[in-house]
Formats: structure tokens, sequence, C-alpha cells
């Protein structure tokens, strides 16, 4: 069975990014990486096998497999696109720890 998830242009300042609709739903928000974080949505809900990418005129742009897509991301520099490997942020990264001042006016971490 393949799945269709419709790729939606929303612009941005530093490339272009992109909501990710299944049958309406919403499933990836913002995305600069659509296809492989749709692939990574659509694996957790535990939805294998293909995926056709749609522009927004409903045309078909992409044809993926969920599983091995999910398993890498486009990374961007100066040398341009290159496919790596995926690792989730750790919780480090999206949440860092807050500075607090100790009872001696020391300052610590505490986290969240």
């Amino acid at each position: 069975m393949t799945i269709f998830v419709t790729l939606q242009p929303l612009g941005g300042k530093r490339g272009q990014t992109y909501n990710v609709l299944l049958n309406g739903e919403i499933i990836a928000l913002g995305s600069r990486d659509p296809e492989h974080d749709a692939a990574r949505v659509l694996l957790r809900r535990g939805i294998t096998g293909r995926m056709t990418t749609l522009g927004p005129d409903g045309r078909v742009r992409m044809h993926f497999d969920i599983e091995e897509t999910a398993k890498w991301s486009m990374e961007e520099n100066a040398s341009g696109l290159r496919r790596r490997r995926w690792k989730p942020f750790s919780r480090w990264d999206v949440f860092p720890p807050e500075r607090a001042e100790g009872p001696d006016g020391e300052l610590s971490i505490e986290p969240l």
C-alpha cells in the first residue's frame, strides 16, 4: 500500500519550510526536511511501506520507502547538501538547563 502525503510550502527566512499533511492532518509542521520528517512520523505510527509526496497542486513529487527514509536526514553546509544518518536531538539540545543562583550567590545549572 502506498501512503500519500502533501507538502505545503510555507516559505522561510533561512530556506523553504513545509507543512506535511496526511489526509488533511498536519503531521510535520514547518519542516526543512519534510520527506524524512514525514517518514519518521509515519514509522512512529506503525505505518510502513511506500510513501509518495504530492505538491500543493496534487502532482506527484517523489516516492520513498518509509522505513529506509526515516533513517536519514539532509544536512546543508558550505559544501552543499549531503545525506547523513538521522539522530534525535538530545533533551539538552531542545531544552537547555536553566541557570539559577543559589543561596550563596553561586550560579548553578538546574536540569528542567
